[in-house]
């Protein structure tokens, strides 16, 4: 955890430089590795950048290389169109 790691109780901030693509950001909505208002905050630094940002009910942080339900593909389709 980042307690045993930087004995702090939340992480570090990281400066986010923006690269200069498109980024689509597609999110499990049970994902405990990167919550909600991380990724939030990661979408707002990233600003125009993000030319997708959904979130999938019923998917957590491996729900997208493991999961049955592999519906997210086809919005990984459109990103590359």
């Amino acid at each position: 955890t980042n307690t045993n790691m930087e004995h702090l109780l939340h992480p570090s901030l990281f400066v986010v430089i923006s690269p200069n693509i498109p980024i689509g950001l597609l999110v499990g909505k049970n994902d405990t590795l990167a919550n909600k208002i991380d990724v939030d905050r990661l979408a707002k630094e990233l600003g125009n950048k993000v030319i997708m940002h959904k979130e999938y009910d019923q998917f957590d942080h491996f729900g997208f290389s493991i999961g049955k339900d592999m519906s997210w593909t086809q919005d990984v389709l459109q990103l590359l169109a």
